[in-house]
């Protein structure tokens, strides 16, 4: 293999044999014109050695300059990101400039040294921006209440917020670089993400949401784990929850313990009194209708917690629509449905009931705002499905009166109906939610009356 040879050393041959042709025709051309060999020598060593001078000048010359090129590029591949080259021309109490100028001429040598430059600031920036960013996540990682846990391979723990230290009653120190073993938190490592569990760590007990994730840090693979106590918010819920069922029950039972207890009173003073039978009797009729009410609400309560699970096959949206739409032949629908089929996967009966809840309270909403004009006027009611998406959206839309109260929509027992059960709404939703899907209600915006929407993952037809 042939032996390299270095850049400048090659430049300083050329310039050697670059000066060789006219060394040569110079002393021929004196000897020519009958110099004497004297003089000749000397001129020839005056010229050789001129030419001797150029060649080690570019040689130095061109070595300096890749040699500090070669420095640079260095200094930015070790992270030395401060130093820069010198453009020519530029004047001395600026250099280290990094606000270098594209030069104008056609200068290799400055448009190199302005590109490496460039790409020393570019570096510069990106590792401030960089930088920021690392102390901006660390900042919102050390103050999230989320326990948070890295990792690595071999299962010693790279990282820990502060909400994690909280939990072992350490510092931060105390707990980097320990095996997880040691820390004695290898099952929420293997645990189904997908359950909560109960878990007691050194400075507190409780029932926690584990998230696992897995990222690569220097080439390793790490793990990552987010902890969170979900107990205080579970049972946040169950009071917000516990707190809407007693004010509905309280309002119903003291609907009827009221009336009750004031006839209950005045039939004390008709027992013995022929002449007001008729009027104990109206008053036990109505201590009977309340009773009747009590034992209609607990099995009404009873009814919501006992909806079965859903027999789910391929159902046709449009068939659904339609099968409700024909209970009320007397009735005016505007159907809004697509040519072709939606289908979804569900219990064809409970879908149809909650279809039909949800058009009886469109009717009956209707019928309200309809009343002063004409009671035996039929309202008519829009029912839309298209596909969105992943999902099949129904829509039911009337003109009525609107939703006056969105946070008790489904509150079981709620009501302002007159003789409503406030479980229609309820129910419905249950059975929704059953089937991985979604029930809203909401007002029409520019128009009266209200729209619910179904919302439920759709399926391809088989």
């Amino acid at each position: 293999m042939a032996k390299h040879t270095a850049f400048d050393k090659q430049l300083f041959r050329l310039v050697l044999l670059a000066g060789v042709p006219a060394y040569s025709l110079l002393l021929v051309c004196l000897a020519f014109l009958g110099w004497s060999p004297a003089a000749i020598t000397l001129v020839g060593l005056l010229l050789g050695g001129k030419i001797l001078f150029l060649a080690f000048y570019c040689f130095n010359k061109v070595s300096f300059q890749f040699r500090t090129l070669s420095n640079l590029l260095e200094a930015i591949t070790n992270g030395d990101l401060s130093m820069r080259g010198r453009l020519s021309g530029t004047p001395k109490k600026n250099r280290g400039n990094s606000e270098n100028q594209k030069p104008d001429n056609q200068d290799a040598l400055a448009e190199l040294i302005f590109q490496i430059n460039t790409l020393a600031d570019t570096l510069m920036a990106q590792r401030l921006e960089t930088r920021e960013s690392q102390l901006l996540v660390g900042k919102v990682i050390n103050n999230i209440d989320i326990a948070l846990v890295a990792v690595n391979e071999s299962g010693k723990v790279t990282l820990a917020n502060q909400a994690f230290c909280l939990l072992f009653g350490g510092e931060q120190e105390q707990i980097l670089n320990r095996h997880v073993n040691e820390l004695q938190i290898t099952p929420l490592i293997e645990c189904d993400p997908n359950q909560p569990l109960d878990w007691h760590f050194p400075n507190k007990s409780g029932r926690f949401s584990i998230y696992r994730d897995h990222f690569i840090e220097e080439g390793q693979p790490h793990q990552l784990l987010l902890i969170k106590d979900v107990k205080a918010l579970l049972r946040s819920e169950e009071n917000q929850a516990w707190q809407k069922l007693i004010r509905v029950l309280s309002h119903e039972i003291n609907n009827s313990l009221a009336p009750i207890s004031s006839l209950s009173a005045s039939l004390t003073a008709y027992v013995d009194r022929p002449d007001k039978s008729q009027k104990l009797k109206d008053n036990l009729g109505v201590i009977h209708q309340r009773a009747d009410g009590l034992i209609k609400l607990v099995k009404g309560y009873k009814q919501v917690k006992q909806i079965p699970n859903p027999d789910k096959t391929q159902v046709n949206v449009l068939d659904w629509v339609n099968s409700v739409v024909s209970l009320y032949p007397d009735y005016s629908f505007e159907l809004q449905l697509p040519e072709q089929a939606l289908w979804v996967m569900g219990d064809s009966s409970q879908l149809e009931q909650v279809l039909i809840n949800l058009v009886k309270n469109a009717f009956e909403s209707h019928a309200i705002v309809n009343a002063s004009s004409d009671p035996h006027q039929h309202p008519s009611i829009e029912i839309e499905a298209l596909n969105d998406k992943d999902n099949v959206v129904v829509k039911v839309k009337d003109l009525g009166t609107g939703i006056s109260n969105p946070d008790n929509l489904f509150v079981p027992f709620y009501t302002t109906k007159q003789s409503g059960s406030g479980i229609g709404l309820a129910t419905s939703r249950q059975i929704i939610e059953a089937h991985h899907g979604e029930l809203s209600l909401s007002n029409r915006g520019k128009f009266s009356g209200c729209v619910a929407e179904i919302r439920l993952p759709s399926v391809a037809d088989s």
